[in-house]
């Protein structure tokens, strides 16, 4: 009965879903009461507007999240998914955004992550609406907006007090049910180059995300042009490599696949490819070595068994190894690498098998970060340390302390030391009252904000710690330091974000310098949503 229904609602159904995947809603900088940018709220109100013809009662969470709902009862069933997509990248065979139907499959961002599965759980709900059919519980389908980028959404949804479900599930996933989802461990790669010889990288670009396949890769080889005929030569016999020729140097392409981080089995890797090209050619030193190194132990290789990090259970499977991206210039090369290990494996087991089986000749060493302690490194060892993200995200005096201390003991004398802090008035201003990320009246009456002073009450649930000027001066106070410089690093940006995308070379020059010439005045750091602080530790 139930299937007949749903496959009589089939037109429409593929309607809805080609409309929704039509909306770009890769998030953007907040505009007006769009937290997540036009895009992303443009995919909200369609599916909310969409709900709401299928009879569906609606809500809109401050444009941070929204829902619509069935049924009744006391208990609530939630079907969570997301309508925020990643950057589409290169190389589309049909149009990212335009939900064309070739062979019997709509292609578009988002066909499957996640506006499809989430329309079609939509859809199921109406069907047994249209049907009667009888519900213990209310179910309620909720779409959140920032799942690509950090969940705030849910985060906010979960602020305001809305209800929480007994029992739910997500479709963004495989059928018919994942119950578990692997670990994921996004790692770094940075290495320093000093070249010589004929052949020199001027730049290496490719990807997108650390959780993307890369579907292009773009290298600038400076060279003799006596060269560049043997290159040639090469590009022709390799498939998905082009080759684009100019005066004193080559520009190489490299052609891929995109998919899923998660499946990459499921792409071909740009990068990667451009590596083995760039591995067949006469380069030398340090370039020579890292690009042998890659080969021999990353390569092509989607499960880590090339670095030794391989791991699989019987629920999840094998390691998923995605080289995600890859940026250099002449001076250094880094790159990003989505690493999901089986779900009976912990973050620590992944770090000590890593750890185990680094080769002397791969020079990779790990260290795992904690601000709280540097035990990894020695005394007085630095010029300059930068406590860039700690100040955020610690919310005791003591663990304040700690880091701070860790920070100097690490850092010689007369090093200096960078602390960055997120700044409560500013944040209040921007976050809330502009962007309206928060609700400064429910906080209030939370008792997170003060009702006079709007001094703030940041706990770890609420992931940053906002402070003013005052809290910095005490918290330092006890230090070997002198303050060298105190900076808004924000200012005004913030709230002319539209204004400066908006000025040409010369006008943005002179807005930078202007910023420059302020963001040290006393009168002017209120305003700001970060500041920076400098000291020198005392000799």
């Amino acid at each position: 009965m139930i299937d007949e229904k749903i496959l009589s609602m089939k037109d429409e159904l593929i309607k809805s879903i080609q409309g929704c995947v039509q909306i770009k809603s890769v998030e953007e900088e907040s505009e007006g009461d769009m937290p997540f940018g036009q895009g992303v709220n443009e995919a909200l109100k369609y599916c909310l507007e969409l709900s709401e013809r299928l009879g569906f009662k609606t809500v809109n969470v401050d444009n941070m999240i929204g829902y619509a709902e069935y049924g009744s009862g006391d208990e609530m069933i939630a079907v969570l998914g997301h309508l925020d997509v990643v950057p589409e990248g290169d190389g589309w065979t049909y149009p990212p955004y335009g939900a064309e139907i070739h062979n019997g499959k709509i292609y578009g961002r988002g066909t499957t992550d996640d506006k499809g599965p989430t329309i079609g759980a939509l859809y199921a709900l109406k069907a047994i609406k249209d049907l009667n059919i009888p519900l213990k519980r209310r179910v309620r389908i909720i779409f959140g907006l920032n799942e690509e980028t950090g969940s705030l959404c849910v985060k906010h949804y979960v602020e305001k007090g809305e209800e929480m479900p007994v029992a739910g599930f997500t479709p963004d996933a495989e059928y018919p049910i994942i119950n578990g989802e692997k670990g994921i461990v996004t790692g770094k790669y940075l290495r320093k180059l000093n070249q010589k010889g004929e052949l020199i990288l001027k730049y290496i670009k490719g990807g997108i995300a650390p959780n993307v396949v890369p579907d292009y890769a773009e290298s600038e080889i400076v060279l003799s042009s006596d060269k560049k005929g043997q290159i040639k030569k090469a590009a022709e016999k390799t498939e998905g490599i082009e080759i684009e020729e100019k005066e004193n140097s080559i520009i190489i392409k490299s052609y891929g696949v995109s998919a899923h981080g998660s499946t990459p089995e499921k792409g071909k890797n740009a990068v990667t490819y451009m590596m083995k090209f760039l591995g067949e050619l006469d380069f030398t030193g340090d370039l020579k070595e890292f690009i042998d190194c890659f080969n021999k132990y990353i390569g092509t290789d989607l499960n880590g068994e090339k670095l030794g990090i391989y791991l699989e259970d019987d629920i999840s499977g094998k390691l998923i190894f995605n080289l995600g991206t890859m940026n250099g210039n002449e001076n250094e090369i880094s790159m990003e690498i989505n690493i999901r290990y089986p779900v009976k494996n912990s973050f620590e087991d992944f770090i000590d098998i890593f750890r185990e089986n680094m080769k002397p000749e791969q020079n990779i060493s790990i260290t795992q970060g904690n601000a709280l302690d540097l035990s990894a490194f020695a005394d007085n060892a630095y010029d300059i340390t930068l406590l860039l993200g700690p100040m955020y995200h610690l919310f005791t005096d003591e663990d304040k302390r700690q880091a701070i201390s860790e920070a100097l003991r690490v850092t010689k004398p007369g090093g200096v030391l960078f602390a960055a802090y997120c700044i409560s008035d500013g944040s209040l201003v921007w976050s809330g009252f502009q962007r309206k990320k928060f609700d400064i009246a429910d906080y209030i009456k939370r008792g997170k904000i003060d009702p006079m002073t709007f001094d703030t009450f940041s706990v770890p649930e609420d992931i940053f710690e906002l402070v003013r000027k005052e809290d910095i001066d005490r918290l330092m106070s006890g230090f070997p330091v002198e303050r060298l410089y105190y900076v808004a690093t924000d200012l005004f940006t913030n709230y002319m974000r539209a204004a400066v995308d908006e000025m040409d070379d010369e006008t943005f020059a002179l807005y930078m310098r202007y910023h420059f010439a302020v963001c040290e005045r006393a009168d002017m750091v209120g305003i700001t949503h970060h500041s920076l602080d400098v000291f020198r530790k005392r000799q």
